[in-house]
């Protein structure tokens, strides 16, 4: 089971003097799991989407404990990854930096998209325990993004 967040988007082409942008990745979503016993025996994930760069995709939130890749760009417009294990927030995208008013728009670098953050999940079972067998959780256990407790009547 997975619900992991979108990767942002490319930068698209920008008006003469603009400097175009690319999209944040998205964040990761919410898993609830609600019975009398819970064994993960696999992977469970809410990772964030990889930000866009300036010329491609970020990656789609990645089934497993890293973090999806941001899209590349040229020079510092790179896509920050999205978060994943114990890494919960999305990293900044590439900074193009300050451009001036006299700058040639045409030769800025555009900067690139945030990685979007991880979910959250919440296990609810009769005794409050889950048992984990080889599994890959992301956001990591020792989070407080992954959460216990117990069912109430």
């Amino acid at each position: 089971m997975t619900a992991a967040g979108g990767g942002g988007a490319a930068g698209g082409s920008a008006e003469s003097g603009d400097v175009q942008v690319a999209a944040g990745g998205g964040a990761g979503g919410a898993i609830l799991i609600e019975s009398l016993q819970v064994t993960i025996a696999g992977a469970l994930a809410v990772n964030g989407g990889g930000g866009g760069g300036a010329a491609s995709l970020g990656e789609d939130g990645q089934l497993g404990a890293n973090g999806a890749q941001g899209g590349n760009g040229a020079g510092a417009g790179v896509g920050g990854n999205g978060g994943a294990g114990t890494t919960i927030n999305g990293l900044a995208g590439g900074n193009a930096g300050a451009i001036s008013a006299t700058a040639d728009a045409g030769s800025a670098v555009p900067a690139g998209g945030g990685g979007g953050g991880t979910g959250t999940i919440r296990f609810e079972t009769a005794t409050g325990a889950v048992t984990f067998s080889n599994a890959v959780v992301s956001p990591a256990l020792t989070t407080s993004y992954v959460s216990q407790g117990t069912l109430s009547p």
